[in-house]
């Protein structure tokens, strides 16, 4: 684990809560000078106190501790499923394509692009009333590509990725990216993005995998 890059993230994590060095240290029985060691990268905390952060900020161990998951080699492809079990309770089988980002706006947050191949996942897990596919869902990705998307709802802002979909509108019937979380009563929401994200969604997932790889070199 780098401690430069654990100490960058828990300022900036920090600072997204306003909270001042002594108020953290406060909240974790520990001086303010300890926690500014942390950011400081002059030492780390213990492991529980690593894991306490995680789950204070809603954030993944291996997000905090900058560990990357192998969507930065391979931002393309298709993930087929097996074995899941819809709210009905009948199995379901498919794959899906997908494709992984950044959006370079600051903070620079990560995206997951995904949409139905085979099957009708990703299709009735935006249109469910309720939470069961969307977990699902979910624990399917983080096993898989190690994507430490953590679940919230949708005015906590607190997502470290952005899980975006592609919904056809019904008035142009042209296709719009949104944001797909869960609500604030436990059901699907569909965010909408501003033009200026919506437009390098469209030219991002049009770059070849190399160019992609080069991007998130940087990330």
């Amino acid at each position: 684990m780098s401690q430069n890059i654990f100490g960058k993230r828990l300022k900036e994590l920090r600072l997204e809560r306003n909270l001042t060095l002594e108020q953290l240290g406060n909240i974790l029985s520990h001086s303010k000078q300890g926690v500014g060691h942390w950011e400081t990268a002059i030492r780390l905390p213990p492991l529980d106190v690593i894991i306490t952060l995680a789950n204070f900020f809603n954030v993944s161990l291996d997000y905090l501790v900058g560990r990357k998951s192998r969507l930065f080699s391979e931002p393309d492809g298709m993930m087929q499923y097996r074995n899941l079990r819809s709210s009905n309770g009948t199995v379901v089988e498919g794959s899906f394509r997908y494709s992984f980002g950044y959006f370079p706006m600051h903070p620079g947050t990560p995206f997951f692009f995904v949409h139905d191949a085979e099957g009708d996942l990703i299709e009735k897990t935006q249109t469910s009333l309720g939470s069961f596919e969307f977990l699902g869902f979910v624990s399917l990705i983080n096993t898989f590509f190690n994507l430490g998307y953590e679940i919230s709802k949708l005015e906590t802002g607190l997502h470290r990725t952005d899980i975006i979909v592609s919904v056809k509108d019904a008035w142009t019937v042209m296709s719009r990216y949104k944001k797909m979380c869960l609500g604030d009563d436990g059901s699907i929401a569909l965010k909408e993005y501003p033009s200026g994200h919506e437009d390098f969604i469209a030219n991002y997932l049009n770059w070849p995998s190399e160019e992609k790889i080069k991007f998130l070199a940087n990330y």
